[in-house]
């Protein structure tokens, strides 16, 4: 999932995130991914989400319009998770 536009992250230094409970009893963590299009291999910076509580990742360096996207993997060894409560920037 993602954001249905493009977010301006001139001026924005950090993105943080709430995860109630990371990845719980999944194989796999989430990630918040900061790309450049609405796919996510144009990431630019990237959060794994595997603990509960906050986490952060460093945008300081980028600039004008980016796509906030929530990722999970699966695979043989299991399913991938991430929940988050709350998303905001500093």
């Amino acid at each position: 999932i993602g954001t249905a536009n493009a977010v301006d992250l001139t001026g924005v230094n950090r993105i943080w995130v709430d995860s109630p409970a990371g990845k719980g009893n999944s194989f796999y963590p989430g990630y918040l991914l900061v790309c450049t299009e609405k796919q996510d291999f144009t990431n630019v910076a990237q959060l794994t989400i595997s603990e509960a509580g906050t986490a952060s990742v460093d945008v300081a360096g980028l600039n004008g319009p980016h796509y906030l996207l929530l990722r999970t993997l699966g695979g043989q060894s299991g399913a991938g998770s991430a929940g988050i409560r709350a998303l905001w920037a500093e």
